[in-house]
């Protein structure tokens, strides 16, 4: 087997997978990726070559292989806070043609790269609600219930591709999305970059109705990171704590999610790139140092985890 790194794989994806011949890296117990040593000769794979002789020729006997947390998730995931990501660009990787734009990569340690192209595939849901999106999450049974508090921490870097974020075909760079089986059409919560505005809004089964609780213009310089901790409740006594760059921006007791559903799981995390599907704007956004669970991240507030540069700069 040819065993890659995280990084490694992600500068594979987009670019690889045909709808012929794909390429689906299982990931191992350590963290890291395996591929046949087979691709390295397979002609449909020639343009990758390169990347792939990048990895290490293991004798397969060593490999311990995971198994994915979700059993329906196809395609690649990473592990963020030691914790299995999906990833969901909403439509076929080879839909994007060949070679496939650079929607996620891996530039440095704990730094993720999203990047939204024109979706093309009249067949996926996206296209149809002229969406488009670059996302990853955990699977929603690996979500959390009616009345828990969970805490998140991370660090976002725009470069000087946001044309798309400053007009009004921004969307969503941080949701907890609402489980699969819920009827509800909206995320219970969700951070929002459009408009030139960042914002925090969320839903609830109290009356199903948008509530906005922070909405300013939001241009940083290209490269710094901005700190984001929130502290969010979910359930008819709810409550929404978000602090960016150590100053909180909402304390608001309100109802959070839809717990009228009785669902085992209420939501589960997503970063990303979720946008209008807008062909004049390829935005690009990092997330990173990414944390989230039950433990308290209130430490977070005042000492972000400092943010890796990317070798190539904020591309």
């Amino acid at each position: 087997m040819i065993v890659l790194t995280a990084a490694q794989t992600a500068h594979l994806l987009g670019r690889t997978n045909f709808a012929d011949a794909a390429l689906w890296p299982r990931r191992l117990n350590d963290g890291q990726y395996a591929l046949p040593e087979s691709v390295l000769t397979d002609p449909r794979h020639a343009r990758w070559r390169s990347l792939l002789q990048a990895g290490t020729i293991t004798a397969v006997g060593s490999l311990t292989f995971q198994a994915p947390v979700d059993s329906a998730a196809s395609g690649y995931s990473v592990l963020v806070d030691s914790k299995e990501m999906l990833i969901n660009i909403g439509t076929p990787w080879y839909s994007y043609g060949v070679p496939g734009p650079d929607l996620f990569d891996i530039p440095a340690t704990n730094l993720y790269r999203f990047q939204v192209f024109h979706n093309n595939d009249p067949n996926s849901a996206d296209y149809t609600h002229n969406r488009r999106r670059v996302e990853f999450s955990t699977s929603d049974s690996a979500g959390y219930a009616d009345g828990t508090t969970v805490w998140a921490a991370w660090s976002t870097i725009l470069t000087d591709i946001r044309a798309g974020f400053q007009g009004n075909n921004g969307g969503i760079i941080h949701q907890w999305h609402n489980h699969h089986s819920s009827t509800a059409p909206y995320p219970p919560y969700w951070m929002g970059f459009s408009g030139g505005n960042l914002s925090v809004s969320s839903r609830s089964s109290a009356d199903g109705s948008a509530h906005t609780h922070y909405s300013q213009p939001w241009n940083p310089a290209t490269g710094t990171a901005v700190n984001f901790v929130e502290q969010i409740t979910f359930g008819a006594s709810g409550h929404i704590n978000v602090w960016k760059d150590g100053t909180k921006i909402v304390d608001v007791d309100t109802p959070v999610g839809y717990y009228s559903e009785g669902l085992p799981v209420i939501a589960y995390p997503v970063w990303g790139n979720y946008m209008d599907n807008i062909d004049t704007t390829n935005d690009v956004i990092y997330h990173a140092n990414i944390e989230f669970g039950t433990s308290s991240l209130s430490a977070r507030v005042a000492s972000p985890t400092s943010v890796s540069t990317p070798p190539a700069g904020w591309v």
